[in-house]
């Protein structure tokens, strides 16, 4: 039987100065939603080491494309798409200079496609996305071009448990896994703004 857990988050690390971040980092997440993704890995670690099931833990970082779900709990692109479509400003937390690494569904995808490939990775965790740091000021300006729309930019005060910087070493996947993220974060935003009609 074979037990894939797909379902992690570069939550699990908090805030650290190790960057860019490694699986083998030391784990410190700073909100309820990271905690819970680090104790499905436990479950995961527990259920190979003691159980001899095969798990595979696949970090995600920050996910977007089509599809995504507006809430209160959804990521900075999809509140920015929200904003952009009612002509709206773009609220910022802090001074916007916090990284992120945002990687598209379909990158993410073909990484799940790619563990399915494999009988020799048991128990291996790996992070999924594009190890390209990205600042919230420059995806709010990324947005902003390619939707052309007038909107301004606002800050407001930095959110507490907010990462200041967060983005990934994927060597450990592109070596073992041949993972490779394909889709620039210019292309995927002009993708996902006319996906959600914002341009034509």
């Amino acid at each position: 039987m074979r037990l894939w857990s797909v379902f992690s988050s570069c939550a699990v690390y908090g805030e650290t100065e190790g960057l860019p971040l490694k699986e083998d980092e030391r784990l410190r997440p700073l909100s309820p939603y990271g905690v819970s993704k680090l104790a499905a890995e436990q479950y995961m670690r527990v259920f190979y080491e003691i159980f001899g099931l095969e798990t595979i833990c696949l970090r995600y970082f920050n996910a977007y494309g089509p599809r995504q779900v507006q809430s209160e709990c959804s990521g900075v692109i999809t509140h920015f798409l929200k904003n952009l479509r009612e002509n709206r400003s773009l609220m910022i937390f802090g001074d916007g200079k916090q990284t992120r690494d945002f990687v598209h569904v379909r990158d993410i995808v073909e990484a799940n496609v790619l563990t399915l490939e494999r009988n020799d990775i048991a128990g291996e965790t790996f992070n999924i996305a594009t190890g390209v740091p990205t600042t919230i000021n420059k995806l709010a300006k990324i947005l902003i071009e390619v939707t052309r729309k007038n909107v301004k930019l606002v800050h407001s005060e930095l959110r507490k448990g907010d990462i200041k910087h967060s983005y990934a070493d994927v060597s450990k996947a592109k070596k073992k896994l041949q993972y490779t993220p394909k889709i620039s974060l210019k292309e995927g935003l002009e993708n996902l703004s006319k996906n959600c009609g914002i341009i034509t």
